[in-house]
């Protein structure tokens, strides 16, 4: 009878309010959330009902997961220290994408820390879940966290020692993850690690690695890759954004798909505003592909110290590769490079510009170490507008003949490279006297400190004189 009282207009709103009503009230059941409490094992906590933390579960595997326990958008509180020596997992709910269990160290009455030994870590065998507020000590022998599953969040978390951080399971699909506001110390191997090496169907997608803190780890800091044998294996969307990286023992990425090199299959990366400190070496990219520039860049870091032959910046097999607004200083190895920024082997159109190099020093009596920009076996390459000081060498051209055509088609225009120690212009013997290969150097300014050569030009025939124009040299001893 309501209906029959109505105007058409009238109707068409009571629905919509309806269907609205509907749609707000199953997109927002998060105002049934529950928090629930559990307390080391071997307690005695009341009811041990988890619905308070006088009434807390009485260790991890008292946790009721699903209907009367945990569900959807519901809180965990870890109360206190937890043990373990066998592996905890998560328990089956019926959580969402926008409606995630979230397990939480941030306990009103007392922090929540996990310590774990033997080979037992926490294993994320489930999706949609946010791990926050939580400090968890590794097992030296295993990794603290081993991911299997898709739309995880790890937000203030301390990661502390073990072999790795947070691993990738190398298996099947895993997507949206995002490390944020997170600390890892004392890794004996790698902070975050997804390392895939055989012919297997992997991905890893959606990834977010920011605000975070790695220090003191053995080997590199975020290790994802992928050996030769493992064409299948892909990575797309991935950023690593103002994280601090200091005292690593090797790089703070090393980030490259060997089976992804032919094709540059992998998509989208994107490193922004990190910093870098204290003998870590920056960032080694490889296999990372697209149409046009936009979707591949590292830009805005702050890289000191390097100690290694990475160096600063190191790609190798990228195409549309865009590196600018980076400052790199002070920089040394033991063998050879250790170079502000490496176009190494197999790239194909990038464009470095903008960037800040200084006190790249290398290895004494090395000459193929400390360069500002060096390029090797890479095509249609473009540097312009950056700024060296104190170098070993300006700019090195050479190859390793991987590559018998290359480098080629490469415009080094508009930079300024000053107080060079050694060279302003380094060309490799094994860079053959043929100007097809279109090596442009022109309208820079290289100056050095009284010593060494403005262009040291080992290639046959000495072809440089056909390659460069219009640049200035001040303050060498050798043409």
């Amino acid at each position: 009878m309501l209906l029959k009282n109505l105007n058409t207009s009238s109707i068409k709103i009571f629905f919509a309010l309806f269907i609205y009503g509907l749609l707000f009230f199953a997109g927002n059941n998060t105002a049934s959330a529950k928090s629930w409490y559990v307390r080391p094992a071997s307690g005695s906590y009341g009811a041990e009902n988890g619905t308070s933390y006088a009434n807390a579960w009485d260790g991890w595997n008292s946790i009721v997961w699903g209907n009367t326990g945990v569900v959807a958008s519901d809180t965990i509180y870890l109360c206190g220290n937890h043990s373990f020596s066998a592996s905890i997992s998560l328990g089956q709910t019926n959580a969402t994408t926008k409606n995630r269990i979230t397990i939480s160290g941030a306990c009103p009455n007392i922090p929540g820390t996990i310590t774990f030994s033997g080979n037992s870590f926490l294993n994320i065998n489930k999706n949609y879940f946010d791990i926050k507020k939580l400090t968890l000590t590794a097992s030296p022998t295993s990794p603290g966290v081993y991911q299997q599953k898709s739309f995880v969040t790890y937000d203030k978390v301390i990661f502390n020692g073990g072999t790795y951080g947070i691993n990738f399971a190398n298996t099947g699909t895993i997507t949206n993850t995002t490390v944020q506001n997170c600390s890892f110390n004392g890794q004996s191997l790698v902070g975050i690690k997804w390392f895939v090496y055989d012919n297997t169907l992997s991905a890893l997608k959606n990834t977010l690695i920011q605000n975070n803190t790695f220090s003191n780890i053995l080997t590199d800091a975020i290790e994802i890759r992928s050996e030769e044998d493992a064409p299948n294996a892909q990575v797309s969307s991935l950023t690593i954004l103002n994280n601090v990286f200091s005292n690593c023992g090797r790089s703070a990425t090393r980030i490259f798909g060997k089976g992804a090199f032919a094709t540059y299959s992998w998509k989208n990366i994107l490193i922004k505003n990190n910093i870098i400190k204290n003998h870590c070496s920056g960032f080694g990219v490889g296999g990372f592909g697209a149409e046009s520039f936009g979707t591949n860049e590292i830009s805005g870091n702050i890289i000191s110290g390097t100690a290694i032959a990475s160096g600063g910046i190191d790609v190798f097999y990228n195409k549309y590769l865009d590196i600018f607004n980076n400052v790199i200083n002070k920089g040394t190895t033991d063998t050879v490079d250790g170079n502000g920024i490496l176009i190494d082997m197999g790239n194909d159109t990038v464009r470095v510009h903008n960037n800040i190099v200084t006190a790249m020093t290398g290895k004494n009596n090395v000459n193929n170490s400390g360069v500002g920009i060096m390029i090797l076996d890479s095509i249609n390459i473009s540097a312009y507008n950056n700024t060296g000081v104190g170098n070993r060498i300006g700019l090195w051209l050479g190859n390793t003949n991987t590559l018998a055509n290359a480098p080629a088609n490469i415009d080094f225009y508009n930079n300024r490279f000053i107080n060079n120690l050694e060279a302003g212009i380094w060309v490799s013997p094994t860079v053959t006297a043929t100007n097809d290969r279109k090596l442009l150097i022109r309208k820079n300014v290289f100056t050095g400190d009284g010593s060494g050569f403005a262009i040291n030009d080992f290639s046959l025939g000495g072809a440089t004189s056909n390659w460069t124009n219009g640049n200035i040299y001040r303050g060498f001893s050798l043409p």
